[in-house]
């Protein structure tokens, strides 16, 4: 017995909430400006995105045996 199963798969629609879902998550505000875009120029966006933020993560911070003050 055969089954008929018919699909509608719409990776661009997926991809594009996909994204905005993830500006969401950093705390960006989901805009009208935003949703409207076209999911090639979100992803755009967001990839620039992700290239420019800063991990969080452990720092070691040096401090200088020099006081500021002396400087001023």
């Amino acid at each position: 017995m055969p089954l008929n199963i018919e699909l509608k798969l719409d990776f661009n629609s997926d991809w594009k909430e996909y994204l905005l879902m993830q500006f969401q998550h950093y705390g960006y505000e989901l805009t009208e400006k935003l949703i409207n875009k076209d999911v090639a120029e979100i992803a755009i966006m967001y990839h620039n995105f992700q290239l420019r933020r800063i991990n969080i993560s452990p720092r070691e911070v040096h401090i200088s045996k020099i006081q500021l003050s002396s400087y001023v």
